[in-house]
């Protein structure tokens, strides 16, 4: 029988530890998961981010060679020698020979003819090697590298125009009008659009790239966000059984066993103790047989003193009626102990303890 109760309590008690051992594995399980949402959201963030530095640099390399057609064609149209210091300002910004304008910006084209075109101090940096850093793949990078060639031929033809331009004498008006006609005429019109070409290659690749980086990485995050929400109501599952593990462990509520300790502390034992629903081996079964085992022994303890109250009262009684006494001499101390009757046959107090001295007073000489 002990064997057994000791069995069914280490079965009880191993199956709270199991639970309790999962409940923690999928506590874990859940950081583990929450730490994949969050590095999912990091990675939309990032793709989102690379989708918007990628279409920065592509209109970078349009917006750049739109300006220098401007600036070509308003040297041209007005002979005002601050718009090539300009096209040359760009030019060299792009190609990093110059710092960069502080937030990528290009010079502005309505400039006056005093403004000071120095550049504000910034990094150098060719528009190639931003490209190289932005990690393309080799199709979009050989696309803007094509357009950054063909726009580099094409200001071989902005240069011709604006140097026409510049010339003076009789046949100055011949030359502006020869000048104007090189970058309004249907050679360069197509070529111009041969730049764009490639640049609109390069945003229909990278948007389909960036697009799918962006949907892989919402669908693990959708991923990561669901599993993370199972783990959650699993999490509030296993604590539930766990609980009830808990409940099986202790055969009752965790301030029931509370308020059965305290009564077993303060030695009330009368309360018979409930069990309808506790295990053989939980707490409070242990609980009860204790109760029981001790209410057991506070009962006989009880008989006890009263059948030794019964022989003591039978005794002085039968001393009474046989007019006899009993007493008790301990012979290292010399500490005499009287019964009732002594102290009524020497007829002494009662209330003052008896010395052998006294005992031996009233015994005859004879």
């Amino acid at each position: 029988m002990v064997y057994t109760l000791i069995a069914s309590m280490t079965r009880t008690t191993s199956t709270f530890t199991r639970h309790l051992w999962y409940t923690l594995a999928v506590l874990v399980a859940m950081v583990a998961a929450f730490g994949g949402y969050v590095a999912s959201e990091k990675a939309i963030d990032t793709a989102n981010e690379q989708r918007l530095r990628s279409l920065h640099l592509a209109d970078e390399m349009r917006r750049s060679s739109d300006d220098l057609t401007r600036l070509a064609r308003l040297a041209v149209m007005t002979g005002d020698d601050l718009y090539p210091r300009q096209y040359e300002a760009l030019l060299e910004v792009r190609e990093g020979r110059k710092p960069r304008p502080s937030r990528d910006r290009v010079v502005s084209l309505d400039m006056a003819a005093n403004v000071d075109l120095s550049v504000p101090p910034g990094k150098a940096v060719a528009l190639l090697d931003l490209m190289r850093a932005a990690h393309f793949t080799e199709q979009e990078f050989a696309l803007l590298a094509q357009a950054k060639t063909l726009s580099d031929m094409l200001t071989r033809t902005e240069r011709e125009a604006m140097q026409l331009r510049q010339e003076q004498g009789s046949q100055a008006e011949a030359s502006h009008a020869r000048a104007r006609a090189m970058l309004h005429d249907a050679a360069y019109l197509s070529a111009k659009a041969a730049i764009m070409a490639p640049i609109e290659g390069f945003h229909a690749l990278m948007m389909e790239r960036t697009q799918a980086a962006v949907a892989r990485a919402e669908r693990d995050a959708l991923a990561m966000r669901w599993l993370f929400m199972g783990l959650g109501l699993l999490l509030v599952f296993m604590l539930y059984r766990t609980s009830r593990a808990l409940r099986t462990v202790l055969g009752g509520s965790v301030d029931a066993v509370h308020a059965q300790i305290t009564r077993l502390g303060q030695g009330d034992f009368s309360t018979p103790l409930a069990l309808a629903k506790s295990e053989p081996g939980s707490v409070m079964a242990r609980l009860a047989e204790s109760q029981a085992k001790l209410k057991q022994m506070t009962d006989e303890r009880a008989h006890t003193q009263l059948e030794l109250q019964r022989s003591t009262t039978r005794l002085k009684e039968a001393e009474r009626l046989a007019l006899m006494g009993h007493w008790e001499l301990d012979l290292v101390t010399n500490a005499l102990i009287w019964s009732d009757e002594t102290y009524a046959i020497f007829e002494l107090d009662p209330t003052r303890p008896p010395l052998y001295e006294t005992f031996l007073g009233v015994i005859h000489p004879d």
